[in-house]
């Protein structure tokens, strides 16, 4: 199956173990941690938890994926006695891990699939890494509660990471069990000019984005770009590189060009025509020309062009 946004992929395995002279059924649920795809949007998926239990919906649903599969496939594998599970996920997986360990602590005893089993609290073992939030609370001795109850549940993650702190706090968000907050004294200012430099490099490519159709055109064929007038005008002196991005292919072709002041002794610029595209310069053959590496000089200028 094609991952889409509420789907979840899961493994789930046994085997005998003793403890103590008593032999348990270990049952091994691993969800999906890696190659999401859509997946990665039900992370996003927070709903207010009227089809939810309360928890967070995205994670919710992959949950109740994960659940259903593992119960059935101990119903199905005639699994009886005394039992533990072991649990263990990564980012997505580990907040589905989470939920899942919650969910067999709380429902197994119940659940008319798992009549057969035996499994106590303390047979719970849940171990998860870059852990989402996705249990609501309203109150502060509710999350304590969520925290200290659930404790056989260990959550591990770094201090600074962003995709733990989803779903926000501030919404009410926190996690089943034990956190263990790596490098929490940790201190990031070393690292904040240079991370926020990124960014901001980054912002500045998607803010100088050209339009289709007003700062840029193109013609079929050897794939050539048209660059207006108007935006080459409103570029800085100095050196510019244009990227273009070619669908089914990584990376981008770019080519770098030069806008340099106009002299007072400047000539007119003058348009290769195309029909329909008057006024404006053909900067590169993308096929070629950006692929061979090009490098032009543009002269700022004063007149229309011809």
């Amino acid at each position: 199956m094609q991952p889409g946004e509420q789907t979840i992929g899961a493994g789930v395995a046994t085997k005998k173990i003793t403890e103590n002279g008593k032999t348990y059924t270990l049952i091994a649920i691993v969800p999906r941690s890696a190659g999401y795809e859509k997946e990665w949007a039900g992370n996003f998926t927070i709903g207010d938890g009227s089809n939810s239990d309360g928890l967070a919906e995205g994670f919710y649903n992959a949950m109740t994926e994960v659940v259903r599969f593992s119960a059935d496939y101990i119903q199905r594998h005639g699994i009886s006695g005394d039992t533990k599970i072991w649990t263990v996920g990564y980012s997505r997986g580990a907040a589905t891990a989470n939920l899942t360990a919650g969910w067999y602590a709380d429902h197994a005893a119940s659940d008319p699939r798992l009549t057969n089993i035996s499994l106590q609290r303390e047979d719970i073992y849940a171990y998860t890494f870059g852990t989402p939030a996705g249990v609501h609370y309203d109150t502060a001795a509710e999350k304590e509660a969520l925290h200290t109850n659930y404790a056989f549940i260990h959550n591990i993650f770094a201090a600074y990471d962003p995709v733990s702190m989803l779903a926000l706090d501030q919404w009410g968000f926190t996690r089943y069990g034990t956190d263990h907050t790596l490098n929490a004294g940790y201190d990031t200012s070393s690292h904040q000019d240079t991370n926020t430099s990124v960014m901001l490099s980054y912002l500045k490519q998607l803010n100088a984005l050209l339009a289709e159709g007003t700062d840029y055109r193109t013609e079929s064929g050897s794939t050539r770009l048209w660059i207006s007038p108007k935006y080459l005008n409103q570029l800085s002196v100095g050196t510019h590189t244009l990227s273009a991005y070619y669908i089914g292919y990584d990376g981008p072709v770019t080519a770098e060009f030069t806008i340099e002041n106009a002299k007072e002794e400047y000539s007119e610029i003058v348009n290769t025509s195309a029909p329909g595209l008057d006024n404006w310069i053909i900067l590169f053959g993308l096929s070629t020309l950006m692929a061979a590496g090009c490098l032009m000089v543009l002269k700022k200028y004063r007149t229309k062009l011809n």
